[in-house]
């Protein structure tokens, strides 16, 4: 992402006036929640609405589905390959772990209990 954009200003919302006015950006001395609050209030009143669409919803969308995925990771004998493949040595590492904890649960589906 490029933040050198010349139509690109930055709304620095803060409650020290020292760090509101930091990097050449709008200053607003406010608490945050305060400060949206009343920021999605006016932009509402004003009719304005972001670009963005239904890009978000489905940005959201398969971010869930990539979540519940990984949460659903079962730990097979003969063919896992963990999500990050770093090629350790994998039997024995899950040897040990499975000494160490008596346990074969994934780390990704611990997250996700």
């Amino acid at each position: 992402m490029d933040f050198q954009h010349p139509e690109v200003r930055f709304l620095n919302i803060n409650v020290s006036n020292f760090d509101a006015w930091k990097l050449d950006g709008i200053a607003m001395l406010a608490d945050a929640r305060e400060a949206m609050t009343a920021l999605d209030a006016a932009l509402a009143d004003s009719g304005w609405q972001a670009g963005w669409g239904a890009q978000i919803e489905s940005v959201q969308s398969r971010q869930l589905k990539e979540t519940q995925r990984v949460y659903q990771a079962v730990w097979q004998e003969k063919s896992f390959v963990p999500e990050i493949d770093d090629h350790l040595d994998r039997e024995s590492v899950y040897r040990e772990f499975r000494q160490i904890t008596d346990s074969t649960l994934t780390q990704s589906s611990v997250l996700g209990y």
